[in-house]
């Protein structure tokens, strides 16, 4: 099913704000920022979307939909707003040209799992406004066009879901669900959607906010995070891979620290990238004062814990700045650079023949950045 045909108009936009090339135990990193995305409607200035949808389609970057806070910190009374406007952008060297179009998504949309393969970008899942998705769809170039095409529903409604793909068949894993956080996999022939999605040996844990790529061999799950019933959420340093052939999960050698929310990337079929994320520290300390507050029944007593908890995220650190590497043969993680720019979690990395895009996201709490971050890496 067709959702929208998008026409095109090209414009240009202003790109370059810095470079930086770091050497790192015999890895080189070329880190710049390779554009912004573009201000919509009244805006002056593109507050930039947590949970954007993005991929590759050919040579061009695709990001949009997401989520942010135009009227002020939620912890203010900000409320959310979910967005379904699409950027297109032409990969120039390391810049990023913008090419206008009138592109929308079906609907709003943010916080979906995505993945980038030789058809298009899946989109699966996700949540905006009216709740969690379980919609799965598939943007693709149709002649000189974008397209949207239906694929079966996901068998359960989720956000903050990981996906990849292998060889054309989607996989996506964890997520939050209504009630719950989900440790299920499932998987999708693209070339036999009659087939619909089928069901694999479930995650070792529930997690959402986790970074799943994939080989030839296997897939890859890695950190996450799982939210309790009394709202306090356990942060993983787990790595497990599930092979494709035996179809059975292994554990792997855990990261060196607790990690949600990060992007990551496949950078040959022996290493894996995961660029920043959440360690959790001040996270957990929101989530406890939020606790406190709940529990407290003397008002003045909440709202001087409630002081305390607004302190706390307007004065967020932001994330983990470090780029982690995983050695699949010797089975062995290590810091391989720093990322010299703030470091957005909650979005996906894009990677393409020449580097590895992470585009917009959330840089600290309640804020959300326009830049698209590139990487160059070579050994």
């Amino acid at each position: 099913m067709i959702f929208k045909a998008l026409k095109k108009r090209v414009i240009c936009l202003l790109l370059f704000a810095g470079i930086c090339s770091c050497s790192y135990n015999s890895m080189e990193m070329k880190w710049n920022i390779a554009g912004q995305l573009p201000a919509v409607k009244n805006e002056k200035k593109s507050l930039g979307y947590a949970g954007p949808v993005a991929g590759i389609i050919g040579d061009q970057l695709i990001v949009g939909g997401g989520a942010n806070f135009p009227d002020g910190m939620p912890w203010k009374g900000g409320k959310k707003k979910y967005y379904d406007h699409l950027f297109a952008f032409e990969i120039r060297g390391d810049s990023l040209l913008a090419d206008e179009r009138s592109v929308v998504l079906p609907f709003n949309l943010a916080y979906a799992a995505c993945t980038s393969f030789s058809q298009g970008i899946f989109i699966g899942g996700g949540e905006n406004e009216t709740g969690i998705s379980r919609n799965a769809m598939l943007l693709k170039k149709h002649r000189d066009s974008l397209m949207f095409y239906k694929l079966p529903e996901l068998p359960a409604a989720v956000t903050n879901a990981a996906a990849t793909c292998v060889e054309d068949i989607i996989y996506i894993a964890g997520g939050e669900m209504k009630d719950r956080v989900s440790n299920a996999c499932y998987s999708l022939d693209i070339r036999a959607l009659n087939k619909g999605w089928q069901q694999l040996p479930h995650l070792p844990y529930a997690a959402s906010h986790g970074v799943m790529v994939g080989s030839n061999r296997a897939l890859y799950y890695i950190g996450g995070r799982e939210k309790g019933a009394d709202g306090i959420s356990a942060l993983y340093k787990d790595v497990y891979a599930f092979d494709l052939v035996k179809k059975e999960w292994k554990s792997l050698q855990s990261l060196p620290y607790p990690l949600a929310a990060g992007t990551g990337a496949m950078i040959n079929e022996n290493e894996i990238v995961l660029f920043g994320g959440d360690k959790g520290e001040r996270f957990h300390e929101t989530e406890l004062k939020i606790q406190q507050i709940n529990n407290e029944p003397d008002t003045q007593k909440q709202h001087i814990l409630n002081v305390e908890r607004m302190r706390l995220q307007e004065t967020h650190p932001g994330f983990s700045n470090q780029v982690l590497v995983l050695n699949i043969a010797e089975n062995k993680w290590s810091v391989k650079g720093i990322i010299p720019f703030k470091v957005p979690v909650t979005t996906t990395a894009v990677a393409t023949p020449g580097a590895i895009y992470i585009p917009s996201g959330e840089i600290k709490a309640g804020v959300r950045t326009p830049e698209i971050l590139r990487v160059a890496i070579k050994h």
